[in-house]
């Protein structure tokens, strides 16, 4: 299930039920300067160790200047509140959704 997709200026990342940092770091470092918009789909992730949610932040953090939005789709309240966490630590727009359209819609505005 875990995956990766790249266009041009968007990653897509599909992350698997129990996300340990090691697997989090490859997935993320596929992805370079030129990307501006992420998508995680969090519906089947069922934790973050806390690794993983610190390497996280601090690799969103260091882009910030670069990502213009990052959007996170998630199945539950409690994610929701722990994306907007996240967020607010690493300083990047990003926005949790329970909808995947309403994910992709938002990302890339027309």
């Amino acid at each position: 299930m875990p995956a990766l997709d790249i266009f041009s200026d968007r990653a897509w990342i599909t992350l698997p039920p129990q996300v340990a940092e090691g697997r989090l770091r490859e997935h993320l470092a596929d992805i370079d300067t030129d990307c501006h918009y992420v998508l995680y789909d969090l519906r089947y992730t069922g934790r973050f160790d806390d690794e993983s949610r610190a390497f996280f932040v601090q690799w969103h953090a260091q882009r910030k200047a670069q990502l213009t939005r990052v959007a996170v789709v998630v199945d539950n309240a409690m994610w929701r509140v722990v994306v907007m966490a996240m967020a607010m630590q690493s300083g990047v727009n990003m926005r949790p959704f329970e909808v995947l359209d309403d994910a992709v819609e938002w990302l890339v505005p027309p």
